[in-house]
């Protein structure tokens, strides 16, 4: 990534210096082939808490929209509201499950279950 990165700022400064040195379509290529290897990278795991700050702000935003709905039906699409739904429901997968023993889960599960 990094040698392919320094070849794409080597031909915009070239450019740069003589604007028939590259054409557009060579740049073009070059810079398809850096973001080509750029998407082969894993993503880095974002913080837990970063996360859940932005799970936050996605949840009050479509808590904030579905209240805007019920005042005024017109106020949102039903397409906006669920490509914001989508957004949280994307956040909500990037979290990984809290890893707890087993017996701690299945005591949680069934005093859920009592209410």
């Amino acid at each position: 990534i990094k040698e392919q990165g320094d070849k794409v700022r080597a031909m915009k400064e070239a450019i740069k210096a003589d604007p028939d040195s590259h054409t557009k379509e060579e740049l073009n290529g070059e810079v398809q082939a850096l973001l080509a290897l750029k998407a082969k990278l894993e993503p880095p795991k974002e913080d837990t808490a970063v996360l859940e700050a932005k799970i936050k702000e996605q949840g009050d935003k479509v808590r904030a929209m579905k209240e805007a709905i019920k005042a005024d039906p017109d106020s949102h699409t039903k397409e906006e509201l669920n490509g914001e739904v989508q957004a949280l429901l994307a956040l909500k997968a990037k979290l990984e499950p809290p890893k707890e023993d087993t017996a701690v889960l299945e005591a949680k599960i069934k005093e859920q279950g009592d209410k």
